[in-house]
Formats: structure tokens, sequence, C-alpha cells
């Protein structure tokens, strides 16, 4: 996951878990790795910051709880390890989205913090309250990591889909067009994500009577379903639903 990473009709959000020994936040030794291991990162001393990574990754994986958006980042650098030193195989085998440049998450404390109160508030329903901290989320993105990074990017179209299940498809487009020109900038144009942030926002259009419009970013996802998954893929399957729907409004 890239964290907070969107993704299903119209986002797959992520359930609270119940597991309530599990972890938030990454232990005070796994933290001490990763400071170590991204030292070495940023020296260029890659093959050293591997065994860190890896250390940091299975104290992680065993103690974060599995809902919480602090459990992936030492996998991301471990991959981003092997990435460096050529050996893509290994990387994609460890994390999906391993070409992008890893995040160090001492700077996203806050910000993963407000992101998942905001998850939890969705999944009570409460749309206006996660609005409200998802917003706080993507500020400090914005202010830390930058106006066209992916996570900011990411908080945007999560704002955009909660403004739609509140009714106000006029703020969802706002927001999902704000996240799909970040996804444009960042991602290939053929990337699943990419697709996704189209549907949703034809979606959205769609919703508040903007026929043309959902038709031409239907038609878009449409496209890149076929040419990544096929004409047998459900995802193929779901956006050609979809355009015909935008057709007969």
């Amino acid at each position: 996951m890239m964290r907070r990473l969107l993704f299903g009709f119209i986002l797959a959000v992520m359930a609270v878990s119940a597991v309530a020994q599990m972890l938030w936040q990454p232990s005070a030794e796994s933290d001490a790795l990763f400071a170590a291991g991204v030292d070495l990162y940023n020296e260029g001393k890659y093959r050293e910051a591997i065994p860190l990574f890896a250390k940091s990754d299975s104290l992680d994986k065993a103690q974060i709880d599995p809902t919480s958006n602090r459990r992936f980042y030492s996998s991301w650098w471990l991959a981003s390890c092997y990435y460096q030193l050529g050996d893509t195989v290994t990387a994609a085998g460890i994390y999906t989205n391993y070409r992008f440049a890893p995040v160090d998450r001492r700077l996203t404390v806050k910000s993963d913090s407000l992101s998942q109160i905001g998850m939890r508030y969705y999944n009570q329903g409460d749309y206006a309250k996660a609005i409200e901290y998802l917003t706080q989320c993507a500020k400090l993105e914005k202010s830390v990591l930058g106006e066209n990074h992916i996570f900011y990017g990411n908080a945007l179209n999560l704002i955009a889909l909660y403004n739609y299940y509140l009714g106000d498809y006029d703020s969802a487009i706002r927001f999902g067009e704000k996240g799909l020109n970040i996804y444009e900038k960042v991602l290939d144009k053929e990337h699943p994500d990419y697709a996704t942030s189209l549907s949703n926002l034809a979606s959205y259009n769609y919703s508040f009577g903007n026929c043309s419009e959902a038709i031409r970013l239907g038609t878009e996802a449409l496209n890149i379903r076929r040419a990544v998954f096929g004409t047998e893929h459900s995802d193929y399957a779901k956006a050609l639903s979809n355009l015909a729907a935008y057709n007969s409004c």
C-alpha cells in the first residue's frame, strides 16, 4: 500500500481493527533501526541499509496493527534499497510502489495520526468528521512533503470521496480534480490508481449532472482498464457498465 492508498469502487478504505493489543506506532527498537537505515540509505550505502530495514520491517509486521498506516514504511525503504541496487524483481516482491522515493516516517507522524482518525470516522459513517481530519492531514502533507506528493494526492481523493457520500458533488469534483492532477504528474497514465481516480471523478460528475465530462473521464478510464487488464477483467466490465450509465443520462 502506498499508505492510505485508495482504491475500489469508489475507494477501498481500511477497516478499523479490533485487535487492541497491537500497536499503532513502531516500537522504539524499530524506530532506531529505521533511523540508522535512513542514514545509510542517504549515504548511498544501500547494501548496508538492507538488514536494518529488514529487521525494522519484521518488527513492524509483528507488532503494528494491520490497519495502521504506519506499518509499511520500512518495507518501502527496504524495497527501494534493492531498486537502487538494480534488483527490481526483489524490490517488486517487497513493495509494489518501490519506484517512488520512500518517505521518512518521522516526518509524517502527525499527518498519519490525523488520517487514521479520519478513517475511523469514515467507518463510523461520520463523513463530515472524516473530512475535518483528512483536511488537516492534507494541509500538513502539502506543507511537509510538497504539493505534488502522492500522499497529498491520496488525501485529496479521500476528501473528494467523503464529500461524495455527503451528497456534496461540487466539492467532490473540486477535490477529485486536484487529486487527479497530482496523480497525472506522479503516476504513469496507465497506472491502475490513475484510472481509479479518473473513474471516481467521472462518477462525481455524473451525480452532479455533468454527463459529457463523465463520459470523457469514463472513456479514458475504460481505455486504461482495457490496456492494463484486458477485456475479460472485472475492472474493465465495471468501467464499461459505468460508461453505459453515463451515456444514458
